[in-house]
């Protein structure tokens, strides 16, 4: 079960981190189209009946392909926060390693 943990690579500088989260960003935006063509495919398919056998294992299909590709989703996004995590902490620390304080809301006037 080991194998299936995902670790952000601690090693990588932040320039690469936010290039490594833009590529994540890309695919699951490939993703996200790929589920809006299935679902329009699913819709249109079963719009007309589902009275044939090979109509209903084709959308079922797409149903399924649709069900792993949000799984693929979820899982990237639930791995890019942990990536956004380790960023947020990077940069905490070397504000307050360079004696910056985090500031809230509007600066003061």
């Amino acid at each position: 079960m080991d194998s299936l943990r995902f670790d952000p690579p601690s090693d990588l500088a932040d320039e690469q981190l936010q290039r490594l989260l833009i590529d994540r960003w890309l695919y699951r935006g490939a993703l996200l189209a790929l589920l809006v063509v299935l679902a329009i495919l699913v819709t249109t398919l079963s719009a007309g009946g589902l009275d044939s056998v090979p109509r209903q294992i084709v959308v079922g299909v797409l149903i399924v392909a649709g069900g792993a590709a949000t799984i693929v989703f979820v899982a990237m996004r639930h791995q890019d926060r942990k990536l956004y995590r380790l960023l947020r902490d990077r940069r905490r620390r070397q504000r307050s390693a360079s004696g910056q304080t985090e500031q809230r809301g509007r600066p003061p006037p």
